[in-house]
Formats: C-alpha cells, sequence, structure tokens
C-alpha cells in the first residue's frame, strides 16, 4: 500500500505533477529539518566553559558592482581550552545566514547573541565528546521550534492540500 503510494507520488513527480513534486519536497523538508532540530537539540546539551574571541565580525562574499548584489556572513574566531588542550572554533550558531547587503543587521543581531564575561571573555559551547566542535551561540527554544515547524508544515500543506 506504502509502496503503490510511493511510487504513484515519484511518477507523478517526473511528470512534473504540483501534486509528486510538493510530495516530495515536502519529505526532504522533514528529513532535512528534522535532522537540523534534533543537532540543535543535541548541542542544548553541550557543556560551557571560557574563551578568548579573537575575530568578530561580518564578511562580504561574493561582490558584485551592485552593493544590492553582495552576499554577507558571520566571521569568527575563538579559542578556548577542555581538559587542558587549547582548541580554536569558528562556527557562532548552528545557524549559518547568508543574507544581502540589506539585511546586514541580521548579522549584527545575531553576533549580540554572543554571551560575554565581564572580564572580556566568552561562554563557548562544546561537545564533550568531541571538544574540538564548539558554537558560540547555544540554540533556543523558538529556534528548535521554527526548525521543527518547517519540518513539519510542508507536509501539513500537502496534507490539507490533497488528503482532506
Amino acid at each position: 500500500m506504502i509502496f503503490n503510494y510511493l511510487a504513484d507520488m515519484w511518477h507523478l513527480a517526473l511528470q512534473g505533477s504540483k501534486q509528486g513534486i510538493l510530495y516530495y519536497g515536502s519529505f526532504y523538508f522533514l528529513l532535512v529539518c528534522s535532522y537540523s532540530a534534533i543537532y540543535q537539540m543535541k548541542i542544548r546539551s553541550w557543556s560551557p566553559t571560557r574563551g578568548s574571541l579573537i575575530r568578530s565580525n561580518i564578511k562580504s562574499g561574493v561582490v558584485n558592482r551592485e552593493r544590492s548584489d553582495q552576499n554577507f556572513m558571520i566571521d569568527v574566531l575563538y579559542e578556548y581550552t577542555v581538559g587542558g588542550i587549547k582548541h580554536r572554533g569558528n562556527r557562532l550558531s548552528g545557524w549559518l545566514i547568508w543574507v544581502t547587503y540589506n539585511l546586514r543587521f541580521l548579522l549584527k543581531k545575531q553576533l549580540e547573541g554572543i554571551m560575554k564575561n565581564d572580564d572580556g571573555s566568552v561562554i563557548v559551547f562544546y561537545n564533550p565528546n568531541n571538544p574540538q566542535k564548539s558554537f558560540l551561540i547555544k540554540p533556543n527554544f523558538p529556534g528548535v521550534a521554527f526548525t521543527w515547524a518547517l519540518a513539519i508544515f510542508p507536509m501539513f500543506y500537502f496534507w490539507l492540500e490533497y488528503h482532506r
């Protein structure tokens, strides 16, 4: 039964039918976003330690002649020590954001999420099982909930559109 349905959706997708394309696109979103949400939930349990921020800025990606055609992303570098071993990290958060010139304020807002101590050090969240993996910003509940919503909404829309 289920295999027949999957085969039917596959044939519809190959024919360019909206129903088949929406089904497999929804399924892809469900898989990718579910993996991302589960990974974010794992990161929420990572251990904190103190670190030092070496670099934190917004860097330009592909540069074209027009400002509005440029892409921007965050570039960070930090050091932290776990078990007497010094590590370097370059991941800000689980959300990789590329924006255009006009949306750079989103990157500035994201940089404000770095937790800084009074002595100038920063909080680094590292994987206790693999200390060289780290982030400066721990995923929060709204971010995880948003990722779950992205995972579920396309399938829900598909169900409303074709099985109600």
